[in-house]
């Protein structure tokens, strides 16, 4: 958040402002904030749109990524999150895409990529990255969020 003076505290301690109702602004927020996770219809909103996470371990293979990207499924109004893939060990990649539009990336390196020394100087300081590590694949995981209407179908 850009701020003038550092002066956002005074912003949002004032008596005429209202977090909850901020929070609360959108229909898709309003449908969020109600959510209950076991429900069958559990995060979608008056308009019927939905989002699902997909999670994998296993990098893409970049030919066979690029094809449904050109070809999305008209249910599909936004995507993002981080990806690999099988030709590029060493770089996180984010993907977003919007309509028709979509990106790949290159953010950073992967923590697994990183010489031995580094690695373990991170395990070192970070213990915690163990908990989420993969024997295989070390830290690399495909994390997409899909959001759209009617994504039943896309699953």
């Amino acid at each position: 958040m850009h701020t003038i003076s550092n002066q956002v505290a005074i912003f949002l301690d004032r008596e005429d402002f209202d977090f909850d109702e901020v929070e609360a602004y959108s229909a898709v927020q309003r449908a969020l904030n109600n959510c209950e996770h076991d429900d069958e219809k559990a995060c979608v909103d008056e308009y019927g749109i939905s989002s699902f996470i997909f999670e994998e371990r296993r990098p893409f293979n970049r030919e066979a990524f690029d094809n449904p990207v050109r070809k999305y499924p008209q249910a599909l109004i936004r995507s993002k999150g981080y990806i690999w893939f099988s030709d590029d060990w060493k770089h996180v990649q984010l993907f977003e895409q919007a309509g028709r539009n979509a990106s790949i990336t290159e953010l950073s390196e992967w923590i697994s990529a990183w010489s031995e020394e580094e690695l373990d100087r991170a395990m070192a300081d970070f213990p915690d990255l163990k908990d989420d590590w993969d024997e295989t694949y070390g830290d690399r995981c495909n994390q997409v969020v899909f959001i759209g209407k009617g994504l039943r179908s896309l699953k």
